[in-house]
């Protein structure tokens, strides 16, 4: 798959779960099946994704597709737990914070794989 449909399957990801909130308040989820399904294929959720985010109110949204690294500026991390797409269809790393649960993908409702060191 290309890099690009994972980045932006990667957003559709990140904004899934307020996505799902928002469109249910509006009567809109079919729309967010419509774009899941279309993640689960493979397929870019894009352009309808940003559409259905400003439709919303939540175009603001479109850029958080990332979670933050940990690291802290004296190198006090040696390691972390990064989790991925457990399909390799989105392009979003995970870092778990300590004492958080094994985060789940939205798209497929499993958890998500972690990634084994070099």
């Amino acid at each position: 798959m290309a890099p690009s449909v994972q980045a932006e399957i990667a957003q559709l990801c990140g904004v899934l779960r307020a996505l799902r909130s928002a469109a249910a308040d509006e009567g809109r989820g079919a729309d967010v099946d419509r774009l899941v399904e279309r993640a689960r294929r493979g397929r870019s959720p894009q352009p309808e994704l940003d559409t259905l985010l400003d439709d919303l109110g939540l175009l603001f949204l479109a850029d958080g597709t990332r979670e933050p690294w940990p690291w802290d500026d004296d190198g006090g991390h040696t390691e972390a737990e990064v989790y991925v797409c457990p399909a390799g269809r989105c392009a979003r790393r995970w870092v778990r914070a300590p004492g958080v649960g094994v985060p789940r993908c939205d798209v497929d409702a499993v958890r998500l794989s972690l990634v084994d060191g070099d």
